[in-house]
């Protein structure tokens, strides 16, 4: 079952990486043999906000008034559920006027302090491994710190450590190609209009090129170990927060 030969050069996007870090296993299950979930009538609305949130940020200078017409406008332009029903796509566009409408309201101050939106970049581990993908936003301030911003438009609730696994790669992938310090990140939670931001220190930075090391010796050996079974802080109840759809192959009872 292995994949990957020993002299190959792998490149992961950031979900393919998140995968690998949530677990091994989990990461072996969906992208070595191929075994996904059935389609979601909801999938696309999650690409449908950062569109429209890209629109705003690259465009907020060109619109003189965010009313509700020009909110329900950039609704109605990007939102595409391809397998959603009129009454799923209706209930789908109110939920999303209603949310940007809040992230407007509540961000439109520091629309001036963006940097970058949907920044693309890419990382390199070493010369075998590459990480590609891009930022949905880079922000300055004032003090002249750099905040790299990651939108979540699902329910799915992250704890810290979940945040800084999906989101220090961004750091390192921007600082490599400005030669900017990144200061902090910052998970926001678009449903809620709450973000949780954490600071970046070089210690950070560290651990997570060898977390990164780590997951290049897994892919490479095929080792793909079912986390929630191996470590003890892990278990059922961590796999099902992660939304694994494997979690009976690990805990059949």
């Amino acid at each position: 079952n292995k994949k990957f030969s020993n002299d190959e050069v792998i490149t992961l996007n950031f979900s393919l990486l998140k995968d690998l870090f949530d677990c091994p296993f989990k990461f072996e299950m969906l992208n070595v043999f191929g075994f996904h979930s059935p389609l979601n009538i909801r999938m696309g609305y999650g690409r449908s906000i950062h569109n429209m949130l890209d629109y705003i940020h690259k465009h907020y200078k060109n619109i003189p008034e965010f009313s509700d017409n020009v909110i329900q406008r950039i609704v109605d332009r990007y939102l595409y559920l391809p397998y959603g029903s009129p009454v799923l796509v209706n209930a789908m566009k109110e939920k999303a006027f209603q949310h940007l409408r809040s992230y407007i309201v509540n961000n439109q101050a520091n629309f001036q302090n963006i940097l970058f939106s949907e920044k693309t970049i890419d990382y390199s581990i070493n010369e075998y491994l590459f990480i590609d993908g891009r930022i949905d936003l880079i922000r300055d301030s004032l003090n002249d710190t750099i905040t790299i911003v990651d939108f979540k438009s699902s329910s799915e609730v992250l704890s810290r450590e979940q945040i800084k696994n999906q989101l220090m790669v961004y750091v390192l992938g921007y600082e490599s190609l400005t030669g900017d310090k990144v200061d902090f990140i910052e998970s926001y939670d678009f449903n809620n209009n709450d973000p949780t931001r954490i600071q970046i220190e070089q210690a950070d930075k560290i651990a997570f090129n060898t977390k990164l090391e780590e997951c290049h010796r897994i892919i490479k050996t095929s080792d793909y170990p079912k986390l929630g079974k191996e470590d003890p802080t892990k278990g059922k109840e961590y796999c099902q927060g992660i939304g694994c759809e494997f979690v009976k192959n690990c805990f059949p009872a």
